[in-house]
């Protein structure tokens, strides 16, 4: 999981950026990376070069406005093994609306 941080002013203008880009031709709708990197979804079709290109120009928006980038990862084996399903079942009870009022 990853994502940027950025003041609420500077969102402004990264989304209208973002848009254009997404938008200028050949446009897609939306970026998921795993549809780029296989070449399918938003990216079915394409040639490895149009891809590229396409990337190069979002990363120049997002370099462009400078945001605070985070990351972290999750241990899968660690994940399912403390989120066993009764401890979920438990801590979902928990935290529920109807638990918490």
């Amino acid at each position: 999981m990853a994502g940027y941080l950025n003041r609420a002013d500077r969102w402004q203008l990264f989304s209208e950026a973002w848009r254009e880009e997404l938008q200028a031709l050949p446009s897609i709708a939306y970026l998921r990376m795993v549809e780029a990197n296989n070449l399918r979804g938003e990216f079915k079709g394409w040639t490895k070069e149009a891809r590229d290109q396409k990337l190069k120009g979002l990363a120049r928006v997002i370099n462009h406005f400078e945001p605070l980038s985070f990351q972290f990862t999750i241990n899968r084996g660690e994940h399912f093994r403390v989120l066993t399903p009764s401890r979920l079942a438990v801590w979902e009870a928990r935290t529920s609306p109807a638990a918490l009022a």
